[in-house]
Parts: C-alpha cells; sequence; structure tokens
C-alpha cells in the first residue's frame, strides 16, 4: 500500500485552501493513462477553473498542476 499523499496549504484565486501536487495524486490513484491525458480529461470533465480550482506552475519536467483537495 502506498503512502498518503501530501497535503499544502496553499492559496488559489486569493482563498487559502488545502491542496495536492496532481502528479503525486496521479500516481497514488495509479492511473494506466499519461498524466497530462488524466488531468486534461479530469479538467474537463469536472470543469475545473484554472485559478479557482487548480494552479499550474511550470517545474523542470513542464508543468505541474496544484489541485484543491476536496
Amino acid at each position: 500500500m502506498s503512502a498518503l499523499i501530501q497535503i499544502a496549504n496553499r492559496q488559489i484565486g486569493g482563498t487559502p485552501v488545502q491542496t495536492v501536487n496532481a502528479r503525486d495524486l496521479h500516481a497514488f490513484l495509479e492511473v494506466g493513462n499519461r498524466f497530462a491525458d488524466w488531468i486534461k480529461e479530469r479538467i474537463e470533465q469536472y470543469r475545473f477553473q484554472e485559478g479557482t480550482d487548480f494552479c499550474s506552475f511550470l517545474s523542470g519536467r513542464g508543468f505541474r498542476k496544484t489541485v484543491k483537495n476536496p
């Protein structure tokens, strides 16, 4: 069994929220498809709005998304 993913306190749209790193969530859930495809589908399916429901920021590997903890 995998360790739980880290929850961080951050601000999205000026509001303090609990967040998780979407790449960590993807790995924890052991999703079978690529991260980029999975996150794009989740954003569209749940109509997440950047700056309200998630933030993306550059890392050494490309975009890293942080999503609100439901």
